[in-house]
């Protein structure tokens, strides 16, 4: 992201654009600006990861510009351990990429990538918990344990639910269940 930031930086007129990053390394005084109006300046531009793809609307954003790319924990079986990878995103997450583009003002998206590669996306991103060794999802557990009630509140509302029984096991005739 850094190198694209540079090359912006190089290409385009200084005083009529305004650049922002916006990641999980980035301080909240940044993410901040993405939500400013910066007076004199033509275009902003926000080089995100898909941190921004979900739950924020930028009153400004008129374009957005989607790789269909994003670098994702998996987990590799044939070496027993988890990395980053640079993945195909899936048909829901280009949907809500597109959905960021026009929330206030007409907007568009351009994807960069063909219709044939969005049809062959996963329909969802397999949740990260299913990307992940039991190893990490144990030792993070361990480390950072959530609260008593927090497991107590949330074994009742999957109760409520009817995803788990009165014995907090998984209820088999629950339809979510039977999918398994």
């Amino acid at each position: 992201m850094t190198s694209v930031l540079a090359r912006l930086e190089s290409s385009l007129p200084q005083d009529q654009i305004t650049i922002i990053l916006l990641h999980s390394q980035v301080d909240n005084d940044e993410h901040r600006k993405v939500f400013r109006f910066f007076p004199g300046v033509r275009l902003k531009i926000i080089l995100s990861t898909n941190i921004g793809q979900t739950s924020i609307t930028i009153p400004d954003l008129l374009y957005v510009i989607d790789t269909g790319r994003a670098k994702m924990k998996t987990y590799d079986m044939t070496i027993d351990a988890s990395r980053l990878t640079i993945t195909w995103i899936s048909q829901a997450d280009a949907k809500q990429r597109a959905g960021r583009a026009g929330r206030v003002c007409h907007g568009n998206c351009y994807r960069l990538y063909d219709n044939d590669r969005l049809a062959k996306m996963d329909l969802h991103t397999v949740p990260e918990l299913m990307r992940r060794t039991l190893d990490e999802i144990c030792l993070l557990t361990k480390l950072e344990a959530p609260p008593k009630d927090a497991v107590i509140q949330s074994c009742s509302r999957l109760k409520l639910l009817g995803v788990l029984d009165e014995r907090d096991e998984e209820d088999p005739q629950n339809p979510a269940v039977k999918a398994k």
